[in-house]
């Protein structure tokens, strides 16, 4: 009888797919070389998750655009393609009480900041005392130094939702206005932003800017399928 180790490759295969967990293949591959071997080959690596896959919490280091790392206070609030979204904390001035907040994109794969500056007269100090920044995603432009649209979700009901273009300004609907203040997730898909309701409503947001670049909403649609019209106040 031939021994375990001279078994078919395409044989061993078979037994392999039907191996779903790590620890049984793992187990598997420890009986000899052969083995061993036809697990490499008839298993993918699974995908990696990608480093810029950094979820909110303590500060992290990152490097700027002149090469020195940055820790001080300084938290990743969101992340699309290869930008981050980061918030920076600097402490209270001699004499006073309140702190500065910044925020910019960085991308490291270019090395390129984009302050968002427009976002400190929204979400100052005042802001962070009894809120906080729920999500913030970025619709990247194709060109290296195009524009980038800013989206940040906060549980303040003045300003639930926020629309940023660097350097051109901001959008906030208008206190209390539906649906935006009952808003749990927000996504780009297309040119469109969409949002979901506590009611696990979908609404799609039209997007625009004035000639001056800043951001707009032209409309508010219900994307359920009774396509009901949000209110826009």
């Amino acid at each position: 009888m031939a021994p375990w180790s001279d078994l078919p490759s395409d044989l061993l295969g078979l037994v392999i797919a039907r191996l779903p967990f790590p620890a049984d293949r793992a187990r598997f591959r420890a009986v000899c070389s052969a083995w061993h071997s036809a697990v490499r080959l008839h298993v993918a690596s699974p995908p990696q998750l990608p480093w810029i896959a950094l979820s909110p919490g303590p500060p992290v280091a990152m490097p700027t655009h002149a090469g020195e790392k940055n820790v001080v206070n300084t938290v990743c609030v969101g992340s699309t393609d290869g930008w981050r979204a980061l918030h920076r904390t600097t402490a209270a001035a001699a004499g006073t009480k309140t702190k500065r907040h910044t925020f910019f994109l960085h991308n490291p794969f270019t090395a390129t900041t984009v302050p968002l500056a427009e976002l400190e007269d929204v979400l100052d100090d005042a802001f962070f005392e009894w809120n906080e920044v729920c999500k913030v995603i970025i619709r990247s432009s194709s060109c290296p130094d195009g524009d980038h649209l800013v989206a940040v979700m906060t549980n303040h009901y003045n300003f639930p939702l926020i629309l940023c273009q660097p350097g051109k300004g901001t959008w906030t609907p208008d206190s209390c206005t539906m649906p935006f203040v009952r808003v749990i997730d927000i996504a780009f898909f297309k040119d469109k932003l969409y949002l979901i309701t506590t009611a696990e409503d979908l609404f799609a947001v039209d997007l625009a800017a004035d000639k001056h670049g800043k951001p707009t909403v032209t409309n508010v649609a219900s994307a359920s399928t009774d396509n009901r019209e949000a209110p826009m106040t």
